[in-house]
């Protein structure tokens, strides 16, 4: 059909869009011809092809009781810089950026991946993973009992006039479930019911809005809520509890004389917040709604907590919700009513579970106490156990182990800091111990220790603690010994089996491919190849740090960049005298490495970045301080361009990369 339109001298091409390299190579080879051409993306559908592949896994679980194998995508956290390249180039919301003991890391959420492999393709870094499980029995369930109290029936509220509600999420979460369960409802309780669905982009994640509205019978409503005349808000996202309530971009929909609200307090993250340009505090948006809400109708939870830990799965706390505002009274519905409209509603194999959810939502306004426990922190001392429990499994470990249990005896003897500190300390110091030995590491903590005794307790420590953080950035070099070292450590397996649920009593199994473009630099030339590994290569590659002395031009940059930030900052902060630099440029020089995040044409500019920055803020006899975005993240006061691309193969030269002068 499209030859028919344009005729037969115009170049037609059909490509995968899920293969970037090669939709990207086909692209720019077409834009550089002259006249017209036309590139098909032909694709199946993802949304369809998700749904066909769920189908074809409850046949097999009908059939078996269990999944004998699935593959899933998995990111190693310590192999992650969180440069957030691969959020940046896919977009992707099974995606989210989540805190561990050494900083944010992307992460794989496990509730939103639908391990289509869009993340690992575009060869960010080498984190990702293709996991396949498999199991010759059904695996022992983690899903928690839950222990429900004597939950008293609530007598629902007479229909005064007509009764608003207002649904809100995103989509894939279940809102116009919400709905149809609550219009159903109402219809059995003798209403009048109208209401409106706006699902935008709800299906790809985007925000989902609907107004439910139950009135007299026979009276005629329309679906539209006027300006704070919203009885009840059920915010299934608090994000957009807080865009709905806002007046000052449009009619808020609450006010505090009538609208109570029941809300999840998890934070989902948004396209921005996973790309790094912007960030939000649950806590903060709940003191900002309750002034909308009636003095005693406000209810934000941590009900995706309980959905996962009694239900097996997030998407249950919408159900969760409905729980929640009925045992508060503020739902004209009676529970016989919104079970009836629940069995209407939902799938025939999901059903008991959202009965159970909606008697969670209930318990949770009676006794919190029964579902939700204080998570338990590690003390100093767990942790450190833990970790060297987890380096003498691994080959040569226990000699490593030995000498992190002194170092960190040395540390602790003459650091004033907190257990927190201390613990980030460790993980740091126990990473460069594996990554360059025993020498290496006391090289590392000797300059933490020469900066401590320099540094002062009434700006907090913080330049000591800028520099263990980043001093550890730049020292470890996560070259492909290293890398491979991470992807096959002990600590890393076990966490595996831990999160895959796998006991290898029971039959249980996990084995990787890993997606791996390894670079040496040979003859002047950088050589990248594009491979797959599996687990018994990198056992192999792990063993073989003598390539770092054999290739001298190998990560040559990294190499010179620490050299550089030792010289250049940890010794000058050192043996600093006088007021200028004042201490806050010093802080910041210090945690310039932020910015060189990431492998090779991602990680190089940012190195560059820094050096100019640093001249910056310790050149000149002013005050500089670095900016910072809306996610927190330092900028210097210049941007740069990265134009290299992904996929480069063997014997592949890079571009120019180009600082530009804001």
């Amino acid at each position: 059909m499209v030859r028919g339109i344009v005729g037969s001298g115009v170049p037609v091409v059909t490509v995968d869009p899920g293969d970037e390299y090669h939709y990207r190579k086909t692209a720019e080879e077409l834009l550089l011809q002259d006249g017209l051409k036309v590139i098909i993306s032909k694709k199946p559908c993802a949304i369809k092809e998700g749904r066909i592949n769920k189908k074809n896994l409850r046949e097999v679980v009908r059939r078996f009781g269990y999944l004998p194998a699935e593959r899933k995508i998995n990111i190693t956290r310590e192999v992650c810089e969180d440069c957030l390249e691969c959020t940046r180039k896919t977009g992707c919301v099974g995606l989210e950026r989540v805190p561990t003991r050494l900083g944010k890391k992307v992460q794989i959420d496990p509730n939103a991946c639908v391990s289509d492999g869009a993340c690992y393709r575009v060869e960010a870094c080498p984190s990702f993973e293709e996991v396949l499980i498999r199991r010759k029995r059904e695996p022992a369930s983690r899903i928690a009992e839950a222990r429900l109290g004597e939950l008293p029936e609530i007598e629902p509220q007479p229909l005064d006039g007509r009764w608003r509600g207002y649904i809100c999420g995103f989509g894939g979460q279940g809102s116009n479930t919400v709905t149809a369960i609550l219009a159903r409802a109402g219809m059995y309780q003798g209403y009048g019911l109208t209401l409106h669905n706006r699902k935008g982009m709800a299906i790809r994640n985007g925000s989902v809005k609907s107004v439910l509205v139950f009135s007299p019978p026979g009276e005629v409503t329309g679906p539209l809520v006027p300006e704070g005349k919203s009885q009840l808000i059920i915010g299934l996202d608090i994000l957009e509890v807080a865009r709905a309530l806002d007046a000052a971009h449009h009619v808020s929909i609450g006010s505090p004389g009538i609208t109570c609200a029941v809300v999840s307090n998890a934070k989902n993250q948004t396209l921005e917040t996973i790309q790094g340009t912007s960030d939000f505090e649950p806590a903060e948006l709940e003191r900002q709604i309750a002034p909308y809400l009636r003095p005693d109708g406000f209810l934000c939870e941590d009900v995706k907590t309980v959905a996962e830990k009694y239900c097996g799965h997030s998407r249950f706390l919408n159900t969760v919700l409905i729980g929640m505002a009925y045992q508060r009274g503020w739902i004209p519905l009676s529970r016989e009513n919104i079970l009836k409209g629940m069995k209407d509603t939902v799938a025939a194999w999901d059903l008991e579970t959202n009965r159970l959810a909606f008697e969670l939502g209930r318990q949770l306004v009676l006794d919190r106490g029964l579902l939700i426990a204080p998570e338990k922190k590690l003390s100093l001392e767990e942790e450190l156990a833990r970790i060297e429990g987890w380096m003498a499994k691994d080959p040569g470990g226990k000699r490593l182990a030995g000498a992190f249990g002194s170092l960190m005896q040395k540390a602790r003897a003459e650091l004033k800091l907190s257990e927190e500190d201390l613990t980030g300390l460790a993980y740091r110091l126990e990473d460069v111990l594996q990554y360059g030995g025993p020498a290496y590491a006391e090289e590392y903590l000797d300059y933490v220790l020469r900066a401590w005794r320099r540094d002062s307790s009434g700006e907090g420590f913080r330049a000591t603690l800028a520099l263990i953080h980043n001093l550890h950035r730049v020292m470890v070099l996560k070259d492909e010994v290293h890398v491979s070292h991470l992807l096959t450590c002990a600590r890393k397996i076990e966490r595996d089996r831990e999160y895959f649920n796998i006991d290898p009593s029971r039959g249980d199994s996990l084995s990787y491919r890993h997606f791996t473009t390894p670079q040496f630099t040979l003859f002047g030339r950088d050589f990248r190849i594009k491979i797959t590994t599996r687990q018994w290569q990198l056992r192999i590659m792990r063993r073989m740090k003598f390539l770092r002395r054999l290739l001298p031009g190998w990560h040559a940059v990294e190499q010179e960049f620490i050299g550089w930030y030792t010289c250049r900052v940890v010794e000058p902060f050192i043996g600093r005298q006088g007021e200028r630099p004042s201490y806050r440029a010093w802080v910041e020089a210090l945690n310039a490495p932020e910015l060189a995040k990431g492998y090779r044409e991602v990680r190089e500019p940012g190195m560059e970045a820094a050096k100019r920055g640093v001249e910056l803020l310790l050149g000149r006899g002013e005050e500089l301080e670095l900016e910072k975005d809306g996610s927190g993240t330092r900028r210097l006061p210049f941007q740069w361009r990265n134009a290299g691309k992904p996929g480069l193969r063997l014997g592949g030269r890079e571009k120019k990369k180009e600082l530009i002068p804001k």
